[in-house]
């Protein structure tokens, strides 16, 4: 946490690499959480699918597409 804060205050603020550190700190909590938590997934991929494949076999979905 200390060298990302001292580096990112080395870096041009509109590069690449300050703005991913700056995401990090922003996010710091919700980070070490993750890290301390062995059960939580690394990506939200089910969550993203899900809506796609109730689209994608419920005839009511049908339905409702075409009243877009």
């Amino acid at each position: 946490y200390d060298w990302l804060k001292t580096t990112v205050g080395s870096l041009l603020p509109k590069s690449p690499v300050a703005g991913a550190i700056g995401y990090l700190l922003n996010r710091w909590d919700s980070f070490t959480r993750y890290c301390s938590q062995g059960v939580l997934s690394i990506d939200n991929n089910l969550c993203d699918l899900l809506p796609n494949v109730w689209l994608k076999t419920h005839p009511e979905s049908r339905r409702l597409q075409r009243h877009r």
